[in-house]
């Protein structure tokens, strides 16, 4: 399953991501390891959203380990 913009947090001002598997759903903020991981996998494929965020500079994408 794809990731996808949730909503911002209205006190820190980051924005929160999730995605659904199943009947789970899982949500993480741009540092989640999760997410990253999936960032970088599909970095050349990205939704919409999360596209436009990385190409403004919102969302980087990070060095894997």
């Amino acid at each position: 399953m794809s990731w996808a913009i949730h909503k911002t947090n209205e006190t820190t001002g980051q924005t929160i991501y999730i995605k659904t598997e199943g009947n789970k759903i899982f949500s993480g903020t741009s540092e989640d390891s999760a997410f990253q991981s999936w960032l970088s996998a599909n970095k050349d494929n990205l939704p919409t959203e999360i596209d436009k965020q990385v190409k403004e500079g919102t969302l980087t994408i990070q060095d894997a380990e």
